[in-house]
């Protein structure tokens, strides 16, 4: 299962259930306006939890079921707090999910029995944090990530005829480490392009700027688009121009 967008922020987005022996796809769901952050597969494959606010006008996300043979949408938890689904509990019976409704990001617990909540809540751990769900073992244990989106950029050498690695990863930009992604090589291998984040940005409170480093001399030039965002930079296959998929949310 897959959410598709086009362009930030979306005006309307899918939810997709892909096929992994052919590739085809089947749309679940169509959200009008809507951003989704976060999707939990039922145990047993019927339902799908998600997360997005309850209508046009507001901040806050509430987290729906979507059947999966059906299509059909049922709100699960409705509040004006923040709420997003962490996990499904091994056996299907219950939703762990995090609200801030206690003052602080909490993890929360409702029962579940044929797609309809049942019961209150009960609070599972306060303060844990606007945490990334990993999943459920098992035996129950969960597993988290904490923190913000931090990214860096690495390079490691592999032998592509043998299909082997040949050494540990290594970080590749040293400055502005957590604010760096993407890594594109121009096909003569003298010049390497990146995107950096930067804190204030000239348009909003953070930016991107397009790195391209000369690997014969080491020296960086920092391009900076009129834009709010933007993915990853690729160069041309003629190595004069880098290409990336953007927006502007202004």
């Amino acid at each position: 299962v897959a959410w598709q967008y086009a362009g930030w922020p979306p005006s309307s987005s899918q939810i997709i259930a892909i096929s992994v022996t052919d590739g085809t796809f089947k749309v679940l769901n169509t959200l009008e306006g809507q951003v989704l952050t976060t999707m939990r597969l039922s145990p047993d494959g019927r339902y799908l939890a998600y997360d997005v606010p309850p209508d046009s006008q507001s901040s806050a996300h509430d987290i729906f079921l979507l059947r999966i043979d059906s299509g059909s949408v049922t709100a699960l938890i409705e509040h004006p707090a923040n709420d997003y689904p962490l996990d499904w509990t091994p056996d299907g019976s219950g939703i762990l999910f995090a609200s801030d409704r206690a003052g602080d990001w909490g993890a929360w617990l409702i029962p579940i029995s044929n797609g309809k909540a049942q019961g209150n809540p009960r609070l599972v751990k306060s303060n844990v944090g606007q945490i990334r769900p990993l999943g459920l073992s098992g035996k129950g244990a969960f597993y988290y990530g904490v923190g913000g989106w931090t990214y860096d950029v690495y390079t490691v050498d592999v032998d592509f005829v043998a299909g082997k690695v040949l050494g540990p990863p290594t970080l590749a930009v040293q400055r502005f480490l957590g604010s760096n992604k993407g890594g594109s090589y121009s096909l003569d291998g003298q010049r390497f392009v990146y995107a950096s984040r930067r804190t204030p940005g000239p348009k909003s409170a953070t930016a991107v700027v397009v790195c391209v480093r000369d690997l014969r001399t080491g020296r960086e030039t920092e391009l900076s688009p009129d834009l709010n965002w933007f993915d990853p930079p690729l160069w041309s296959p003629d190595g004069r121009s880098n290409q990336f998929r953007s927006g502007d949310s202004s």
